[in-house]
C-alpha cells in the first residue's frame, strides 16, 4: 500500500511543486481553504480537501498518514482579517501537529522562512515574520512531547514554473 501525505496549501507555489515532485512515490492527499481556484493542480487528479468543509480531525480519520507536510502560509494584505494570518500560519500547523500525534502519524514538516530571522527587518512583513516565528516556538514546544517526527525546514526565495506573477 502506498503511504499517504497530506500537503497543506496543496495549490500554492510550494505545495504545489511538492506534490507533483512526490506523487509517484506516495498517495498525495491535499488541503486547501476553498477549493475554488485550483490551477496549479487542476490537471492533477490529488484528492484535496477544504477547510471550509471538513474538520481536520474527520480528515485524519478519514486518512492512514505517513507524514503531513505544511506549506500553507498567508501573509496578509491590509485589508485582509489578521484572524486569517493567525489561523493559518499559527493555530493551523500546532492543531495539525496535535493531531498528528493523536493519529501516530511519523513525520510533520514545517516549512518556515527565512524572513523568520532576527538579523533581517522586513517591516512590511512584520505580522507574517512574527505569526512564523511564534509558530516556531509552539511547534518546538509541542516537537518535545511527541512520537512524531518534527522537521522544521527554513526556505528562502523560491521561483519558476506556475510563480505568482
Amino acid at each position: 500500500m502506498t503511504k499517504k501525505i497530506l500537503i497543506t496549501g496543496i495549490n500554492g507555489f510550494l505545495g504545489s511543486h511538492l506534490a507533483k515532485h512526490l506523487k509517484s512515490s506516495f498517495d498525495v492527499i491535499g488541503l486547501e481553504y476553498s477549493l475554488d481556484n485550483l490551477h496549479r493542480i487542476d490537471s492533477d487528479n490529488f484528492k484535496v480537501y477544504t477547510t471550509k468543509a471538513t474538520s481536520l480531525e474527520k480528515i485524519f480519520e478519514e486518512n492512514n498518514f505517513y507524514s503531513v507536510i505544511h506549506a500553507a502560509t498567508i501573509y496578509r494584505k491590509k485589508e485582509d482579517p489578521i484572524f486569517n494570518l493567525l489561523d493559518t500560519n499559527i493555530i493551523l500547523p500546532v492543531r495539525l501537529l496535535e493531531l498528528c500525534n493523536i493519529y501516530s502519524v511519523n513525520m510533520f514538516l514545517n516549512t518556515d522562512s527565512f524572513f523568520n530571522n532576527s538579523n533581517y527587518s522586513y517591516s512590511y512583513l512584520s505580522e507574517y515574520t512574527l505569526s512564523k516565528k511564534q509558530s516556531l516556538e509552539w511547534i518546538k514546544m509541542f516537537a518535545s512531547t511527541t512520537s512524531c517526527k518534527v522537521i522544521n525546514m527554513k526556505v528562502f526565495h523560491m521561483y519558476g514554473e506556475n510563480d505568482a506573477k
